[in-house]
């Protein structure tokens, strides 16, 4: 009664008995510990101390194309689609000695297992400018929830599903390198660093730069947690 089949303070408390059909806790089964954001295809299904010795596992209520684990233990079960968003895990457990079955229980998560992306950054590489006060906008879309958006590791905009704007980038004169990352909630993450070369000296010609002089990110590395 209370999943540790031993009679203790707490059936005594509950009036209920480890032993006693009516007193069973309700089936149940964890997706990763329970986190809500599961970011690989590869779940770690636990059903805790349940009296079974296989579970079948499936990701229709109909228990098609099903799997049979032995318990007790965590089980892997490789999801057959990546798509991120909403995934439903049917179970049931069974009892070799009886032959019983339980009912069909069942778990819901979010899968994510990709970053966020980043789109339409402004500055582009390479911009020249002559004040000291920039500002970097562009946007940051997820396709399962919102993303945080870190401008010189300084939060901006806060929470968001696609545009964002930060307005206090300080620039020194010659070549500035601006970092933005974008982390969503399962915590991937992905940035780009721009170059923007600042000159004060009234001139036309820019600053000597060396780098790419193509209006694109110098580099974009995608990592998640």
């Amino acid at each position: 009664s209370a999943r540790d089949w031993v009679l203790d303070g707490y059936d005594v408390l509950m009036g209920t008995h480890p032993t006693n059909p009516a007193s069973a806790p309700m089936l149940e089964f964890r997706v990763n510990a329970n986190a809500f954001y599961v970011t690989s295809t590869a779940a770690r299904v636990d059903f805790g101390p349940h009296v079974a010795d296989t579970v079948v596992i499936s990701e229709a209520p109909d228990m098609a194309n099903s799997t049979t684990n032995p318990l007790p233990g965590i089980v892997t079960y490789n999801l057959s689609s990546s798509n991120n968003g909403w995934q439903v895990l049917y179970a049931r457990l069974r009892r070799a000695s009886d032959g019983a079955q339980s009912e069909i229980i069942e778990q819901r998560f979010m899968l994510d297992t990709l970053p966020p992306q980043l789109s339409g950054i402004l500055p582009t590489n390479g911009t020249v400018t002559a004040g000291e006060n920039g500002q970097v906008q562009g946007y940051a879309v997820d396709g399962v929830g919102p993303v945080q958006v870190f401008v010189n590791d300084q939060w901006a905009d806060g929470v968001l599903t696609s545009y964002f704007q930060y307005a206090q980038v300080y620039l020194t004169n010659g070549l500035n390198r601006i970092r933005i990352l974008a982390r969503d909630s399962a915590g991937h993450a992905a940035g780009v660093t721009v170059a923007v070369p600042r000159s004060t000296s009234g001139s036309d010609a820019p600053p000597a730069y060396t780098g790419n002089a193509c209006p694109q990110p110098l580099w974009a590395d995608v990592y998640s947690n």
